[in-house]
């Protein structure tokens, strides 16, 4: 610019008043210059929406997965409140913050489980609504996990688990947690009797219509097992 200035001030190459415009207009371009690269250094990096939510729980990055989920979840909200935007246009992007949602809460809950954040895992189901996804997740892969973490842990996340308030619900959860406790218990009576009279003190009753306690499956189940 400075050589750009020798020449405008020449005597007779241009008027003074032109001089002034055509440096105001050279800065603005500077500043929009400086202004461009600033956006360009601080704006997020990487693909964002769905592709970029697969690409974090493929890098394990959950924390970055949650920040698009939440623009995915404003973006939505935008358009199902915007009464210039469809109904079809606001239902699908609905639809796609529930599937993102649903893909990276799962990850996550994968990924807590298999490090043995049992607790953390059991409160993003919760959060998310994806408490059965936890619950099969977690029960499922119980042998493993004992193998992996231990008794005191697997005793820790099975001690924790969630009962719900129905009837109709509670009994096919204690089926599905007295099922998995008699599986694991069953691999362990002949090789650790200790753990398995433990998870055994974890076997929990059935309910009826009124509420009573029935205990014939536990007593059943310890009995196959060998445990008094």
């Amino acid at each position: 610019m400075g050589k750009l200035m020798e020449m405008l001030n020449r005597d007779g190459f241009i008027s003074k008043d032109s001089k002034k415009a055509i440096v105001g207009f050279l800065g603005f371009f500077v500043i929009l210059g400086v202004l461009w690269g600033a956006i360009a250094l601080f704006s997020p990096k990487g693909p964002k929406g769905e592709e970029g939510i697969e690409q974090c729980i493929e890098n394990g990055d959950f924390v970055e997965a949650r920040k698009i989920l939440a623009q995915l979840k404003e973006s939505a909200d935008v358009s199902s409140s915007n009464f210039l935007s469809s109904k079809k246009e606001g239902q699908l992007k609905q639809e796609k913050y529930k599937r993102c949602l649903n893909k990276v809460s799962k990850a996550q809950i994968a990924s807590l489980i298999a490090e043995g954040d049992f607790d953390t895992a059991q409160n993003i189901a919760l959060e998310d609504g994806n408490y059965n996804y936890y619950l099969d997740s977690f029960l499922g892969k119980l042998i493993g996990m004992y193998n992996k973490h231990g008794i005191d842990k697997v005793y820790e996340g099975l001690a924790q688990i969630k009962m719900p308030n129905d009837n109709y619900s509670y009994n096919k959860t204690v089926e599905q947690l007295n099922n998995a406790i008699e599986g694991l218990a069953l691999v362990l009576v002949d090789t650790n009797k200790d753990d398995a009279k433990r998870l055994c003190s974890l076997l929990k009753p059935t309910k009826d219509y009124s509420d009573k306690k029935d205990y014939k499956e536990v007593e059943a189940i310890k009995k196959r097992i060998g445990i008094k």
